[in-house]
């Protein structure tokens, strides 16, 4: 009796202290729930949940590149605009649900509510996208063919384009997975190195 009395009490400390680090500490009480929400999930969904952290991640560094404050100076600038751009091809593909060459990449459909409509039609992506293959990410001999420059105007607008994608993908995550998106997006503002919106 005095046993099972003992570790009663236990159990009640236990849970009265994770209530009052809830109130203090919100790091490590979210993970415990991350890993409780893991515990109710089938094994492709525990996947997709881990891999919510990855999708912000990659997705508030697009962000943070685009939006960076304008002052670097060449070569720097034109470093930074492959890095934007090479994070837009990523999303292009996310959005449009290609899983890439070996079939492994993650996709919207992947975390929309299949009772939600999510429609991934990209027309700026779309109409930039074989001129930026060409010209930025491969040593393409096409580009003896076309001798059309690159001059990033359509930086502004692929930016755009993708930010109202990501808000309307955001509005159709299946409820399973809200939780952690929000949670992820917080944890990657806190963690920019300057103020920005759109996370």
């Amino acid at each position: 009796m005095a046993t099972s009395a003992h570790s009663s009490e236990a159990i009640q400390f236990r849970e009265r202290a994770s209530t009052k680090a809830k109130a203090y500490y919100p790091g490590p009480p979210q993970e415990k729930s991350l890993l409780s929400m893991l515990g109710h999930m089938r094994p492709d969904d525990q996947r997709k949940l881990r891999m919510i952290e990855h999708i912000v991640h990659d997705w508030a560094k697009l962000v943070e590149i685009y939006t960076a404050p304008d002052n670097r100076p060449p070569p720097l600038n034109h470093a930074v605009e492959r890095a934007f751009l090479v994070e837009s091809r990523k999303f292009a593909h996310f959005f449009r649900n290609n899983r890439g060459p070996l079939q492994e990449d993650a996709v919207s459909k992947d975390f929309v509510d299949v009772n939600r409509r999510f429609k991934a039609k990209l027309p700026v992506w779309k109409n930039w996208q074989d001129h930026i293959n060409v010209h930025l990410m491969h040593l393409s001999y096409q580009r003896t063919d076309n001798t059309t420059p690159w001059t990033g105007k359509a930086n502004e607008p692929i930016f755009e384009e993708l930010c109202e994608k990501w808000n309307e993908f955001l509005q159709h995550v299946d409820p399973k997975f809200e939780a952690e998106f929000k949670r992820q997006r917080q944890a990657a503002a806190e963690r920019a190195a300057f103020s920005i919106r759109g996370i």
